[in-house]
């Protein structure tokens, strides 16, 4: 039994593959109003480094934002083709490099 690897295009499959992502881009969003808020009445040093981590997770954001956005048109690509087997092995190859990714950004992390 095979399953066709077509996006619904209606209106309510948008919105369901669509939902989750903008709920991800809310949420940091929110995490550094709320820093901001709260650390500011602590005082401006604390304010400014939590300006300074925001940015830092923004740039390792972008990173993984970069890295997703390549791997979905790889399988995407594969999707069209109808080549499951491939999907698979792009997933899987693809979060060997995300696993690898991480580990080097937090020991520079670490090490900074």
């Amino acid at each position: 039994m095979t399953h066709d690897l077509k996006v619904d295009t209606s209106v309510k499959g948008i919105i369901l593959l669509t939902l989750p992502i903008s709920l991800a881009r809310l949420v940091p969003e929110l995490n550094f109003l709320f820093n901001a808020i709260f650390l500011g009445h602590l005082g401006t040093k604390e304010l400014a480094y939590a300006a300074l981590t925001g940015v830092y997770y923004l740039i390792f954001a972008a990173m993984g934002y970069g890295l997703s956005n390549a791997i979905l048109s790889m399988i995407s690509r594969q999707a069209g083709e109808n080549n499951r087997i491939n999907i698979i092995n792009t997933l899987r190859h693809g979060y060997i490099v995300a696993a690898l990714l991480a580990g080097l950004a937090t020991g520079i992390t670490f090490l900074d």
